[in-house]
């Protein structure tokens, strides 16, 4: 049997190198945010790509986290400076923009 540089034998069986399956760590764990204790009096903003039903979401939880809530406001997606048609705000552009629309926390909706 001809010898290939991926494959050996060893015993008749054959053994073929591997490489493991999980690509090699490239950014540090960076602590999460602290969970908020309530979302009473809070400002919420809204961030979405642009697909797959994300304004028809945003007005249903919106409803619904008010009824629980009270006092919350939300910046809603179409008040945040989008990157073209679809996409994002353009954080390079912006990148303080939760800071200063007073974003407590984020809802964040992408389609597939």
């Amino acid at each position: 049997m001809k010898s290939k540089s991926n494959v050996r034998t060893v015993s008749r069986k054959t053994m073929y190198k591997a490489l493991w399956p999980r690509g090699r760590k490239t950014l540090d764990i960076v602590p999460l945010a602290r969970r908020l204790d309530t979302l009473e009096g809070k400002t919420i903003c809204e961030l979405w790509d642009g697909l797959f039903r994300g304004d028809e979401i945003f007005l249903m939880l919106e409803e619904l986290i008010s009824e629980q809530y009270s006092g919350v406001t939300f910046v809603r997606w179409t008040q945040l400076p989008r990157d073209g048609d679809h996409g994002f705000p353009d954080w390079k552009a912006h990148p303080n923009l939760l800071t200063e629309k007073g974003c407590d926390c984020v809802i964040v909706a992408t389609g597939a």
